[in-house]
């Protein structure tokens, strides 16, 4: 029982037969496809009915898969994110201009107010020589240092108030303020 070369198609005889891929080769037609070396069934590779040496075997490669409704919603929702972040990029680094997430409240307002009027001063304290005292020196206090000062001058005249009256009486202490 002879059968045929499945890469010549002239007829194998058992003595010369291989038996690879269910089919049958002749010893010297059994090559790789990509260079041609001869191969034996220690060192053949197939890839799709094909034989290969170990160096040209192709390797797999993925299929692609139409979108569904969750991939399309996540690259929708990617691009949404990649643009906000190409619209904060957008705005000059440091200045602060453009877009913010959450709303300034009163104190965020206050300490932005502080920072802005302390750099001014810093400003025009650099326009002056150094050690000639020409020019804006001082520092602009923010709203919650001027609360502090204010409530600090208020309880120091409170206790000017104590000093002249008599502790517990409420009255004005004999031979205090009297000449």
């Amino acid at each position: 029982m002879s059968s045929t070369c499945f890469a010549c198609g002239k007829t194998v005889y058992p003595n010369e037969k291989i038996r690879y891929l269910d089919a049958d080769w002749h010893k010297k037609c059994l090559k790789c496809t990509t260079c041609g070396m001869r191969l034996n069934l220690n060192n053949a590779n197939s890839f799709e009915k094909q034989p290969y040496c170990r160096a040209h075997l192709p390797t797999a490669t993925h299929t692609s898969v139409a979108d569904d409704v969750m991939t399309s919603h996540a690259k929708a929702s990617q691009a949404v994110a990649e643009h906000g972040r190409s619209e904060q990029l957008a705005t000059e680094k440091g200045t602060g201009d453009g877009f913010t997430a959450v709303a300034d409240d009163v104190s965020m307002q206050h300490a932005k107010d502080a920072q802005n009027l302390t750099q001014l001063s810093a400003r025009e304290q650099l326009t002056t020589q150094k050690g000639t005292g020409e020019g804006f020196t001082a520092v602009a206090d923010d709203v919650m240092i001027q609360h502090a000062k204010d409530a600090q001058a208020v309880a120091e005249h409170g206790r000017g108030e104590q000093l002249t009256t008599q502790k517990g009486t409420g009255e004005t202490p004999r031979g205090y303020g009297e000449e």
